[in-house]
């Protein structure tokens, strides 16, 4: 079964029109990230290449080391200046080296959800806070993240929905509350051992 059910009457009624889509500024989002990767892609060929070249003797695993280095002093300077533009109105900023491979896939809302187990639930007061729980809480345990809900309708707030067995699905949301509650900036945390199917289709 699809995360994101396509009854719109299942939903409910006080959803605003924009909010039917709640993956539609996720998917914006990632268009223009990979609009950028395209046009920084030839750029980064030539780096690896001078990078091959002056590290001749470097295995493979030596080479990619380098580049996370170089790549992640240049995303972090990235972050830096974007929270000098913001002249003091960041709520909050993360930078997450080696995301879990489920964060975007949950993002856009294109999890599959064949079988939903025990449900858990973190809810955030801010975006980037919630996304670093979800990558913890993906990384902790072996649960399927549903879907991360994304301001949307949601007054600048956010929840992340995964699913697995009770034990791991608990671990998981220990995990991402222990970020969100270090933070100050954790809304609450639920599991529910044994949902029913239909309450998929009213939360995604």
């Amino acid at each position: 079964m699809s995360a994101r059910s396509k009854d719109k009457s299942q939903l409910p009624a006080t959803r605003t029109t924009a909010d039917e889509h709640p993956g539609a500024a996720a998917r914006a989002l990632s268009e223009i990230i990979e609009r950028g990767a395209r046009v920084q892609g030839p750029a980064v060929r030539a780096y690896v290449e001078r990078m091959r070249d002056g590290n001749a003797d470097a295995t493979p695993a030596e080479i990619v080391t380098k580049l996370e280095k170089h790549y992640l002093a240049a995303v972090m300077a990235s972050v830096q200046s974007g929270v000098a533009a913001a002249r003091g109105f960041i709520v909050d900023t993360f930078i997450i080296p080696n995301l879990h491979e489920s964060v975007f896939p949950a993002i856009y809302g294109t999890n599959k959800i064949d079988h939903l187990e025990s449900l858990g639930i973190l809810e955030s007061f801010s975006v980037a806070s919630l996304i670093e729980a979800a990558d913890a809480a993906a990384k902790s345990a072996d649960v399927m993240l549903i879907e991360i809900r994304l301001a949307m309708a949601l007054g600048g707030k956010a929840f992340v929905t995964m699913t697995g067995n009770v034990a791991a699905v608990q671990a998981a949301v220990d995990a991402g509350a222990q970020v969100l509650g270090a933070k100050g900036l954790l809304v609450n945390k639920i599991v529910i051992p044994a949902p029913r199917m239909e309450l998929l289709k009213e939360i995604v």
